[in-house]
């Protein structure tokens, strides 16, 4: 027991130890992993930054190679675009002063009647101004834009267009397609043939006449998508204006999230293409200006890479640090827990371990205590009866009655040695493996072993009595050998205790799932706490004139468990014992 004990305390100081040595081990996890989790993650941003970077310069290279090919997005000739067009300037038809003073007089002849109402005289005077040959061209045009519109007025659109015509076939290419008078008249005809109609006016949109153009541009009829897409060309030659200048050589540069690639053509014209900076990934930031320092939020991871093929540009990446590290520690956790795990599963293991060996050590020593029991026990009869018989035997004894006297005390003593072998050896048997029962009927098993009792209960003077009492058959599976000397070994401890005049009680009950045997006297009892003790080997009661070997209660509690029940003791009020055998009550749904 004390290498049992020694065993165990050294054996949890190890566990002790190896908790000490996890907790160590825990905090440097929690460190390293979180030191490990941060590398990962800025090796993951350097990743990202290295795949941007990539993205940028083939989408430059594209940008360049169009260039170089002439395909490019804006082509600009003596620094004004012309592909896709700047917005031009309207001009229109004004009065020349001091030119033609008849053409000024008859014009202003004409606009009093017209601010006077009398509109039919108005377009007669203007007409009449178209006609004269002696005003000059610029008077006349006017005249005619007047008189037309005079006539659109009045709802005569033939005759508008009548002189509509007029006015355009007087005009050259540059005035049909700039003149303001001249695109309005070209638009009141809405001839299908004029093929140039909506790029003359669309060409306006964004400059000086912007909401005239558009406006013109509503009443020819162009589409939303048609306007939408000048404003497309408009924005990119507002992006691509500031590259305009520049050396010979080719250039890239980056404009906002696009790469522009600068090629002057050996005519002097300069080729403008641009691509879009494909996705640079989640976190990434693309900057042009030299002095960025990129996400600056407290608790961020970043990471930078210049681009030295673009001036000034830098590429950052960020990550989220607390995010990183609660990763970091919910790994650690885990990790813990399994070593936690792990040390809890070696602690039960020396545990179990030295339960056993505390089980395997008291088993022992009850061994060799039972040994030394059984031996002692065994000594006190065998010493009497060869005592006895070599008197006998050497012829001391003269006496007939002394001599009959010896021999029984030596037939009691041998008895008795018998009685302590077969109890020893019932013991024995009874800690083998199970061995099978059958189902048999408790209550007659206990009758019969009381009816085999009652002589021996009569010579003691003592009444032996049988009762039944449950809710139906006291059927149980055991061993019925075994059973019939568990209950003869209860009723004769009773027999043995009980006064002379007293009764032995035995009583059989079935209730719920078990099977009870009783059996109570009115004898000495047991001593106070010392119930259960009653049941360990050898153990005998108070009482030591009474005979026996201490195995009897053992052998009954052997029994017992052996069958998956028990055997418990307890006093009577009033003085006296009573003895209970339980076993587990064989019922027909368990059948």
């Amino acid at each position: 027991m004390r290498t049992t004990s020694a065993a165990s305390i050294v054996s949890f100081g190890l566990l002790g130890v190896a908790a000490l040595v996890l907790l160590g081990l825990g905090v440097r996890s929690v460190t390293t992993e979180r030191a490990a989790a941060e590398r990962t993650e800025r090796d993951r941003l350097s990743s990202l930054l290295g795949d941007a970077r990539r993205r940028i310069e083939a989408a430059a290279d594209v940008a360049l190679a169009r260039a170089r090919r002439g395909d490019g997005d804006a082509i600009v000739v003596d620094g004004r675009f012309v592909e896709p067009p700047a917005p031009n300037a309207f001009r229109r038809l004004a009065v020349p002063v001091g030119r033609s003073p008849l053409g000024e007089w008859m014009i202003g002849f004409a606009e009093e009647a017209e601010r006077a109402g009398d509109l039919a005289a108005a377009e007669e005077r203007y007409l009449a101004v178209a006609a004269h040959e002696e005003i000059d061209e610029d008077h006349r045009r006017i005249a005619l834009h007047r008189a037309s519109a005079l006539r659109r007025a009045a709802s005569d659109a033939a005759g508008a267009a009548a002189l509509a015509r007029r006015l355009l076939e007087g005009l050259g290419a540059d005035r049909r397609r700039t003149l303001v008078e001249a695109l309005l008249a070209r638009v009141e005809l809405g001839d299908p043939d004029d093929a140039s109609l909506v790029d003359d006016l669309l060409s306006a949109v964004g400059g000086p006449d912007d909401a005239v153009a558009r406006g013109l541009a509503r009443r020819a009829a162009v589409t939303e998508e048609r306007i939408a897409a000048r404003e497309d060309d408009l924005a990119r030659i507002e992006r691509l204006a500031p590259w305009i200048d520049g050396g010979a050589a080719p250039a890239v540069a980056l404009a906002g999230e696009r790469c522009v690639a600068r090629v002057v053509r050996d005519d002097g014209a300069v080729v403008l293409a641009e691509e879009a900076v494909p996705a640079l990934g989640e976190g990434v930031v693309l900057t042009t200006r030299p002095d960025a320092r990129g996400p600056g939020e407290e608790g961020r991871l970043v990471e930078s890479s210049p681009l030295p093929r673009f001036s000034g540009a830098r590429l950052f990446a960020a990550g989220d640090r607390a995010e990183v590290l609660a990763s970091a520690d919910e790994r650690s956790a885990a990790l813990l827990l399994a070593l936690v795990a792990l040390l809890a599963a070696g602690g039960l293991a020396i545990r179990q371990t030295v339960r056993a060996a505390r089980r395997e050590a008291e088993a022992a020593d009850a061994r060799a205590r039972f040994l030394q029991r059984v031996g002692h026990d065994l000594r006190t009869p065998l010493t009497l009866v060869r005592m006895y018989t070599e008197t006998l035997a050497e012829g001391r004894v003269d006496d007939a009655a002394e001599a009959r006297e010896f021999a029984g005390i030596a037939a009691r003593e041998a008895g008795r040695l018998a009685r302590m072998v077969d109890g020893v050896l019932d013991l024995s048997r009874l800690e083998r493996p199970e061995a099978s029962g059958r189902a048999l009927d408790v209550a007659a098993l206990a009758e019969s072993v009381v009816e085999a009792h009652r002589p021996l209960a009569e010579e003691a003077g003592l009444a032996l009595s049988l009762e039944r009492a449950g809710d139906g058959a006291a059927d149980a599976v055991a061993d019925a050998d075994a059973l019939r000397g568990a209950i003869g070994n209860l009723i004769e401890n009773a027999i043995k205790h009980a006064p002379g005049g007293g009764a032995v009680d035995v009583r059989v009950a079935a209730d719920g799932d078990s099977v009870r045997v009783s059996v109570a006297d009115r004898g000495p009892g047991f001593p106070p706490g010392g119930e259960d003790r009653m049941f360990e080997r050898f153990v005998r009661g108070n009482d030591v004139r009474v005979p026996g070997t201490g195995l009897g209660l053992a052998l009954v509690r052997e029994v017992a468990r052996r069958h998956g029940g028990d055997a418990t003791a307890r006093g009577r009020a009033g003085g006296g014992a009573e003895v209970e055998l339980t076993l587990p009550r064989e019922t027909e749904e368990k059948a």
